[in-house]
C-alpha cells in the first residue's frame, strides 16, 4: 500500500526506568513520526493504523512497548503525528 507523501522520524532516549526483572535501569526510547498521507487512501490508512496500534499495545505481542499514540494535525489535513515509547532500542526493533 503506497500511502505516504512524506515521512519525518526522530528517535531519542528520554529517560530511564527500572527493569521488571531487576533493578538495573533500562532506557526509555521515544519515536516521533510525522506522516503525510495521500487523501485517496485515508480511510484504508486509518483502519490499518488502528490495527497497528492495537497490536503494538498488546503486551503478548510487544512486551517492550509502553505507549503508541497518534492524531491528525489540526491545521494540515491528512498529516498524522505519532508518538511511541519503548523499553530500550530492542523495543523499537521488535
Amino acid at each position: 500500500l503506497d500511502i505516504s507523501k512524506s515521512v519525518q522520524t526522530t528517535s531519542s532516549a528520554i529517560g530511564m526506568v527500572n527493569s521488571r526483572a531487576e533493578n538495573d535501569p533500562v532506557p526509555v526510547v521515544a519515536l516521533n513520526v510525522i506522516l503525510r498521507i495521500k487523501p485517496e487512501v485515508r480511510e484504508e490508512f486509518l483502519k490499518v493504523i488502528l490495527n497497528n496500534q492495537q497490536g503494538t499495545l498488546n503486551k503478548e505481542l510487544e512486551p517492550l512497548a509502553l505507549e503508541y499514540t497518534f492524531g491528525e494535525d489540526a491545521s494540515e489535513p491528512n498529516t498524522f503525528h505519532f508518538h511511541e515509547k519503548y523499553l530500550g532500542e530492542e523495543g523499537i526493533a521488535a
